[in-house]
């Protein structure tokens, strides 16, 4: 699923908000799908979704990042990367106690919690991608 992820977002153009909220829920879909799944066929498709989706949503972040003025970009970069580590390092121990207390599907739902409240963010209105003045783009990359 990542490798797919990878290569599609290359071929969009430049990603904008609803490009965002289309990956995040499709993560949501993915995780909820894992954590539903009666049977390893289905949680294994499930995982591959989210391997597709979280490459697509880390491309699409980036490269939102990366359209930040060039004097910013390198602050804007690292304030990604501690976020991206920090955000690792405090996932882990919470998954590992929605783990212990609802179950080994509990840490998928609490994902597709997060990664539903991230696309609804993203998709609300009046949502831009910086550093772009007052274009905004769809999925890829058309002004509007």
């Amino acid at each position: 699923g990542g490798r797919g992820g990878a290569v599609v977002p290359a071929a969009g153009g430049m990603p904008g908000p609803r490009a965002l909220g289309v990956a995040a829920a499709g993560m949501a879909g993915s995780m909820v799908l894992t954590a539903a799944a009666p049977a390893m066929p289905l949680a294994l498709a499930g995982l591959a979704g989210i391997g597709l989706t979280w490459s697509l949503l880390l491309a699409t972040v980036v490269a939102i990042l990366q359209s930040a003025e060039r004097q910013m970009l390198g602050r804007v970069m690292s304030v990604f990367a501690v976020v991206q580590l920090g955000g690792t390092a405090a996932g882990g121990p919470i998954a590992s106690l929605a783990a212990a207390l609802g179950g080994p599907r509990a840490p998928f739902l609490l994902g597709a919690a997060a990664a539903l409240a991230a696309g609804l963010i993203t998709g609300l209105p009046g949502a831009r991608v910086p550093g772009r003045g007052d274009r905004q783009s769809g999925d890829g990359g058309a002004a509007a």
